[in-house]
């Protein structure tokens, strides 16, 4: 999950059994405003409350912070962001 101009986006990215190995690629959605209560426990189903799927983006084309998970370069939620709008 990462916030960005108000909104908050969920780039999910699930473990395919078939190759045994995650996908290469993050679905990206837009979700409702969402706080910490509603993050606690599992995030397997956490798409199903997404308010609108915005595609897909590769997981090579997603820049994260040095510490690997706390931020993530603004400019690819721009460009997904773009396609909802």
């Amino acid at each position: 999950m990462t916030s960005f101009r108000g909104r908050q986006y969920l780039f999910d990215c699930r473990f395919d059994e078939s190759i045994e190995d995650y996908a290469n690629v993050y679905q990206v959605y837009v979700m409702p405003n969402l706080d910490q209560k509603d993050l606690k426990g599992p995030w397997d189903r956490l798409s199903e409350m997404a308010k609108e799927h915005l595609g897909e983006v590769p997981v090579s084309s997603v820049q994260f912070d040095e510490s690997k998970r706390r931020a993530i370069d603004p400019e690819i939620i721009e460009e997904v962001a773009s396609k909802s709008d």
